[in-house]
């Protein structure tokens, strides 16, 4: 059973994040309008906080979110819940999750260019 409570478009793609002491880069995997999921060799705890930007295909815009908390995190993967970005960036968001088929069971895929990992900090998982 899915108990996700938002629509979110299944997305793979570029993802980068600012914390409190570091910069990394990651993927983004099911963007909603209250969050996401990424994958990144950084390694987290729950109530963390970030600045992410999205990179958006075939877009000349980012989605810039001011303020993100990490709600879990777990092999290499980790949930972001969205907490403060500009009102435009969040009507972006919402017309992306909204598109024609997308659904709660993720059905359109959008392709995020310049999905490559890096590591910028001794915060990631030497496993990766």
């Amino acid at each position: 059973m899915d108990l996700r409570q938002s629509r979110r478009a299944s997305a793979r793609g570029a993802i980068s994040f600012v914390g409190k002491d570091f910069v990394g880069e990651g993927r983004v995997f099911n963007v909603s309008r209250s969050g996401c999921m990424v994958e990144s060799p950084f390694l987290f705890q729950r109530g963390e906080y970030l600045t992410i930007r999205i990179h958006v295909p075939c877009r000349d815009w980012p989605l810039d979110i001011d303020l993100a908390a990490i709600r879990w995190s777990k092999g290499g993967k980790f949930g972001l819940e969205f907490i403060r970005s500009r009102p435009e960036v969040e009507g972006r968001i919402a017309k992306m999750v909204s598109s024609p088929g997308v659904s709660t069971s993720g059905a359109t895929l959008l392709q995020f260019p310049g999905a490559a990992v890096k590591n910028f900090s001794e915060r990631t998982d030497p496993s990766h």
